[in-house]
């Protein structure tokens, strides 16, 4: 696994010592990739580094968040820095990074893929991970299906769990993280946890129940909670990304294809 810094900068000018990663893990309703891309439409970033990764899937595109000219080309793995923006506090030492991931791990490569993920973070002493994910709904059970449907799940110090239960966010299931774990444990996000639970970083999972279809809607839900923690895992004030309007970006309009015209469906 390589990082390239943009043009201008050095690894050195990242500052990856004790940041938070922010990243998607490729699961149910892709709800971990949708809820960082709208984060990164929404937030003060800048593209700090592209990654290289050879467990996974490559793939190249246009500008997912801006359609202004000339345009920019989007890679498989980008690293974009969270910008403090303006504040009266002291800026944290403490960095936030999105590091979005656009195409899946490769067939068998999932466990290589988290083992490089948590090795590189750990190679620039990176403070913790936050995933966000998908959980497959069908394994709900009715007052889940019921009540809110936001999971936390910490493998570390309760410095995340404090966080997220401060944010009203619930505890995923013991019976329900038993079952998924022996259908799926193989999947997403899970080898990223394992990973990151055998080296001791700290992680924490923030996950909405989903299904296959139009999980804008759950995305926004991760997106608005990561959000509001960023303050609480960072210890300073972050003020522009804090009250940052999420907004949805524009390759949203083509997520499902072209829409069909209404004359289709007449006789």
């Amino acid at each position: 696994m390589d990082i390239f810094p943009v043009k201008g900068s050095s690894l050195e000018d990242l500052k990856l010592k004790d940041s938070v990663i922010i990243l998607p893990a490729v699961a149910t309703g892709n709800v971990g990739e949708l809820a960082v891309e709208i984060l990164l439409a929404s937030l003060p970033v800048r593209l700090a580094a592209y990654i290289e990764n050879e467990n996974v899937l490559p793939c190249v595109g246009n500008d997912p968040v801006s359609i202004s000219n000339p345009g920019a080309l989007s890679t498989v793995l980008e690293l974009f820095e969270v910008m403090p923006g303006t504040s009266s506090k002291p800026e944290s030492d403490v960095k936030v990074y999105l590091l979005q991931q656009r195409a899946p791990a490769m067939q068998g490569r999932q466990a290589a893929y988290a083992q490089s993920i948590v090795a590189w973070a750990q190679s620039h002493r990176v403070g913790r991970l936050v995933v966000l994910s998908g959980l497959d709904a069908s394994l709900c059970k009715d007052k889940q299906l019921l009540g809110p449907t936001a999971r936390y799940y910490s493998i570390s110090d309760t410095k995340e769990a404090a966080a997220a239960q401060s944010l009203g966010i619930e505890a995923l299931e013991a019976e329900y993280l038993q079952e998924e774990r022996e259908l799926h444990g193989l999947l997403p996000p899970w080898p990223l946890l394992a990973a990151a639970a055998s080296h001791t970083l700290p992680a924490l999972m923030l996950a909405c129940f989903a299904s296959e279809g139009d999980n804008i809607p759950q995305a926004m839900q991760l997106a608005t909670y990561t959000r509001d923690l960023m303050p609480t895992l960072v210890g300073t004030a972050l003020t522009a990304s804090a009250a940052a309007v999420l907004r949805i970006p524009c390759s949203f309009a083509s997520l499902f294809g072209r829409s069909s015209g209404f004359e289709s469906f007449l006789g």
